[in-house]
């Protein structure tokens, strides 16, 4: 089972509607493969530290920056994506009355 960036990619791919939320989902695969932890907890790919999420419990751990911005971009589909189905429900539940 998939979870993270990578289970993110799914759903955004699954409920694409532009060519923008297609490169979204597309980068939240690469960065979930590409950018992960060595044995050393340095990211694999850019070589930043990450720190396990009992060094920082509050947090859930420190990724590299690649993977917070790459789950920020993810966060700001999601709210948009919410905010576009709440103004969905809105104009049906306006019609209904």
């Amino acid at each position: 089972m998939k979870a993270g960036l990578a289970a993110a990619a799914e759903t955004i791919r699954a409920e694409a509607t532009t060519d923008e939320d297609l490169d979204l989902a597309a980068l939240c695969e690469y960065v979930a493969e590409v950018h992960r932890p060595g044995d050393d907890m340095l990211c694999v790919s850019c070589g930043e530290r990450w720190y396990a999420a009992d060094e920082f419990p509050n947090l859930g751990g420190i990724r590299c920056q690649t993977y917070i911005d790459a789950v920020l971009l993810k966060n700001s589909w999601i709210n948009l994506a919410v905010q576009a189905k709440r103004a969905k429900l809105d104009a049906f539940q306006r019609r209904a009355v």
